[in-house]
């Protein structure tokens, strides 16, 4: 190796086996340093960026859960903060608000916490879930067009189903209800059709 005019100036060669730590800039001000464990890219003494072994982060420490980007071997994170932030795996992409899963993304997709208030959408179905303690869905549209409004798909207590090339039927329970179609309109009581026009 041949170092410039004067010692300190440069270091020139075509190949160099450097050991222990390598800082590469002035510390004061951005700077590489190498060492046994990360390369980290600095910003006087804040670490920006740092690859150690399979994790790399951008924005600060490959630990840092503050505005960081992380890569690692499990996948991406995009942290707000350790609470707030958006992880993307080969199963899909979650995205955490104040701790606690709020969406997901994947062979199936919910919109809103598991167990509460949500949507949830898979290649069969849409549903909504209502809010209540014990969550009942509320709304599902099937992948025959069945639109349940008021339950599940096939609930007949207190619910609406419209079914394409067929009819509405308007239900108190699975006896009692009106079904509306391109003929007219059939009033069911008990189970027993009470009127028709």
């Amino acid at each position: 190796a041949q170092v410039g005019s004067s010692p300190g100036f440069g270091l020139f060669t075509d190949r160099a086996f450097l050991t222990n730590d390598v800082t590469v800039g002035t510390l004061a001000l951005e700077h590489i340093v190498i060492d046994s464990t990360s390369i980290l890219f600095k910003d006087s003494s804040t670490t920006m960026a740092e690859l150690r072994g399979t994790t790399f982060a951008i924005g600060g420490a490959y630990n840092a859960t503050d505005n960081v980007v992380r890569v690692d071997t499990t996948g991406v994170k995009i942290y707000n903060d350790s609470n707030n932030y958006t992880f993307v795996s080969g199963s899909g992409m979650s995205v955490f608000s104040g701790g606690n899963q709020v969406a997901k993304f994947g062979a199936a997709a919910t919109i809103g916490r598991d167990g509460e208030s949500r949507v949830h959408i898979t290649d069969t179905a849409i549903s909504m879930y209502d809010g209540a303690g014990t969550p009942a869905e509320r709304v599902n549209l099937n992948s025959s067009g069945v639109l349940t409004l008021g339950g599940a798909n096939g609930s007949t207590d207190d619910t609406i189903v419209l079914t394409p090339s067929s009819g509405v039927k308007v239900y108190e329970s699975s006896d009692d209800y009106v079904f509306v179609s391109g003929s007219g309109m059939s009033v069911f009581a008990g189970g027993n059709q009470v009127a028709k026009f």
